[in-house]
């Protein structure tokens, strides 16, 4: 057992509380390095704790000829090895044909999403491995188009009925993660052609970046969180994302000026979250959370997109 994991204890916690509410998590899984990560994190917390069920799924929508069988094959071994229940939503030649005025990756997310409907009605989460890159790409490109600052990240750790674990951690981290758990994973080979908007800023401009300032990425993630906290009036989460920053920027020297500012909003939290609250305020906020607490339905019926086991190893 190697001693460098992803999902810390207060993860690991915030996982466990999440889906102890639904009938369990579904992991998207591409054959890449970040999904089938994500499946062994997830398996592991599973085969540990015992609390929550698990499976996985496999959009194939066989663009990519023999890339996309190898793809496939790689993720039904890693689920046969770990006893977890593979689903394969297989995109028809129909289907692909049908996508007529929608570029490429516009058409995959829908496709994804219409494979994720049935188990989300069924009250499963989906469980996507996106990381801190794919947060920093989403920041830059919602910054160009005009996004609204609180609306610049576009992912959460959890929003339901998707959960992201691997957002606080860089692409690196997970591939350091792989190689220590000897997990295998595949590349695809059209994540580095620059014919995408999405690619050009992943392989060139976030590099360039990153060279020029290391740790930008994770540094426009914290603004961007910042902007979130202040759009949502969370003040408290301001004042801690605005110390934590401060204290974190290693060989920097820390402002003054800025530290007293987080403490002070800090405190000025604490304040404000002590007060007496308007009882129709209360009310009100009790009714909300009561709506978003998840009715869970019956479990999904196996089968709905192919349950797929194999007599032996690929």
């Amino acid at each position: 057992m190697s001693n460098i994991e992803l999902l810390t204890r207060d993860d690991e916690s915030e996982i466990l509380g999440i889906l102890k509410q639904y009938q369990g998590v579904i992991v998207s899984v591409s054959g890449g390095a970040d999904s089938i990560g994500l499946l062994h994190a997830l398996h592991t917390l599973s085969d540990s704790q015992k609390k929550f069920s698990i499976a996985a799924i496999h959009i194939a929508y066989g663009l990519r000829g023999q890339d996309s069988r190898d793809d496939f094959a790689l993720c039904a071994w890693h689920c046969q090895k770990r006893g977890i229940p593979l689903y394969v939503s297989t995109v028809t030649d129909k289907e692909r044909a049908s996508r007529k005025g929608q570029s490429l990756q516009e058409w995959a997310r829908t496709v994804r999403h219409t494979s994720y409907d049935p188990w989300i009605s069924k009250g499963w989460v989906v469980a996507l491995g996106h990381h801190m890159g794919d947060l920093a790409e989403n920041v830059l490109i919602r910054l160009a188009r005009g996004a609204a600052p609180h609306n610049l990240l576009g992912m959460a750790f959890f929003k339901a009925p998707y959960l992201r674990p691997f957002l606080n951690h860089a692409k690196n981290e997970i591939i350091r993660y792989n190689q220590a758990h000897h997990i295998m994973w595949r590349e695809d080979l059209s994540n580095a052609s620059n014919d995408y908007s999405r690619n050009v800023i992943r392989n060139e401009i976030i590099p360039k970046l990153e060279g020029l300032f290391p740790g930008a990425s994770k540094r426009m993630v914290s603004c961007a969180e910042e902007a979130r906290g202040v759009y949502s009036a969370d003040p408290a989460s301001l004042g801690m994302k605005r110390l934590t920053a401060a204290t974190e920027f290693e060989g920097t020297p820390i402002s003054r000026r800025r530290l007293d500012a987080a403490i002070k909003l800090g405190v000025q939290a604490v304040k404000e979250r002590s007060s007496p609250k308007d009882p129709k305020a209360i009310r009100a906020s009790q009714h909300r959370q009561s709506l978003e607490t998840p009715k869970v339905p019956s479990k999904i019926a196996e089968g709905s997109y192919g349950f797929f086991t194999l007599d032996k190893p690929l």
